[in-house]
């Protein structure tokens, strides 16, 4: 299993592990033992990661480089105005 992605999130939110690991509701040494490759996270912890982390699944696991997928641009007020 790829660790990168689990510790550079986590990095990049500015979060010590053990912020993180309460923040997750999960112990700091599970944390830990995630980033290095020694465990792996079930479905629900990643998904919780990426929500707090905020990126995707895809990248905590490494298969992507990209933290969040390309999103469509949402229209601003102005834009919704002119539609109506």
């Amino acid at each position: 299993m790829t660790t990168n992605g689990f510790r550079a999130a986590r990095a990049k939110t500015g979060k010590r592990q053990v912020e993180a690991a309460c923040a997750l509701g999960i112990a700091f040494e599970t944390l830990s033992r995630i980033e290095r490759g020694v465990q792996e996270p079930g479905r629900n912890l990643l998904e919780r990661m990426a929500d707090l982390y905020e990126c995707s699944v895809d990248f905590l696991l490494g298969r992507t480089t990209a933290a969040l997928p390309d999103a469509p641009p949402t229209p601003d007020a102005h834009d919704s105005a002119r539609l109506a």
